[in-house]
């Protein structure tokens, strides 16, 4: 049994049509609890895709974590309001997109500038957990290094205006230094897999601090230093948290696509990885069955422990009435989504 800590659904598709494939997959992967991520977006397309997050709850009882309307300026929630808010709707936990690099220059300040301390002194007290994207793999700094996919989705960051990589770890590090409680989980690894010895140095200096496994560049660089990568998963193992990263995009063979990400990243894990890891060159770290239980199951539990919070109809009714002052500027795939929410819970 395994719990997925960073799951995301496709924002163009009903609720009610992810539902019946989302309970066959929990059966095919023994999956007990996932997360819903929310992706963070600009102004009200990140308050209607948290409704529609809040629909999948209240249908199949997910932990969920709510995402913020971004580059909040005059006329916009602030971040703490839009945090009491969510978590009185009934959204478990919260995530944060501001620090990734193409986000972080739209932002235009600092992760740690002052308007933020409200929020994240609210998470410290409330003992919620953020989970944040900060950075990207190395390779994305620089041009002759981006691969194609990378350039063509805008994430080569070579151009001017974006940060280096080392001040979007500076930033980090001073949101730690400043609020040393957070319950801070770091996606993707922190994109630290080339440099363990830092991500060891990392984690000692911040006992709060857990990095996910959602994929990033993990199996090439774990598989070409595969007793040291063992040796850190064992020591640090109470502190790092499954999670696939999977996208329920429309997809033509939905199953085949999770088979494939489960069967890579346990396969990673446990020692049991599917054909194609072992084509593409990549090494298990064939984890002992006590190790691997506390990454796949043991972690997320002792974080978020058995039962998601309910969601509250009536403060989700709100925000459903005061979306629909703007529903003329929603573009008709976000009508759609709005309306089956609605109608969802309004009748």
């Amino acid at each position: 049994m395994i719990r997925d800590f960073h799951y995301h659904i496709q924002f163009g598709e009903l609720t009610k049509d992810i539902v019946p494939y989302f309970e066959k997959f929990r059966k095919m992967f023994d999956v007990e609890h996932i997360n819903v991520q929310s992706i963070p977006m600009e102004g009200k397309l990140a308050r209607l895709q948290n409704l529609k997050i809040l629909m999948l709850k209240d249908l199949m009882y997910p932990y969920v974590f709510a995402g913020f309307g971004l580059y909040q300026g005059e006329g916009h929630k602030d971040y703490l309001t839009q945090l009491n808010e969510g978590l009185e709707q009934g959204f478990d936990n919260v995530k944060m997109l501001e620090a990734k690099p193409d986000k972080r220059k739209q932002l235009g300040k600092p992760i740690y500038d002052a308007s933020f301390d409200p929020f994240y002194s609210a998470i410290e007290e409330k003992e919620i957990v953020l989970l944040m994207h900060s950075g990207d793999p190395s390779s994305s700094w620089n041009i002759s290094t981006c691969d194609e996919w990378a350039i063509k989705h805008g994430r080569c960051y070579a151009g001017e205006g974006f940060l280096s990589e080392e001040e979007h770890y500076a930033e980090v590090d001073e949101v730690l230094k400043r609020h040393p409680k957070l319950k801070l989980a770091l996606a993707h690894f922190y994109f630290l897999e080339n440099d363990l010895d830092r991500a060891a140095e990392f984690l000692d200096k911040n006992p709060n601090v857990m990095l996910d496994l959602t994929p990033g560049r993990h199996f090439e660089a774990f598989s070409k230093n595969v007793e040291k990568a063992r040796e850190f998963f064992t020591h640090y193992a109470d502190r790092l948290i499954y999670g696939t990263d999977v996208n329920d995009g429309i997809l033509t063979d939905k199953a085949a696509y999770h088979d494939r990400l489960y069967g890579m990243t346990i396969g990673m894990i446990n020692g049991n990885p599917i054909p194609e890891f072992r084509q593409n060159g990549y090494c298990s770290l064939n984890l002992p069955d006590d190790i691997a239980n506390k990454i796949l199951y043991e972690n997320h539990r002792r974080l978020f422990g058995d039962c998601p919070k309910r969601v509250n109809k009536q403060a989700v009714i709100k925000e459903i009435l005061e979306i629909e002052k703007e529903l003329d500027s929603l573009s008709d795939t976000d009508k759609r989504a709005f309306l089956e929410v609605k109608e969802f819970y309004c009748g």
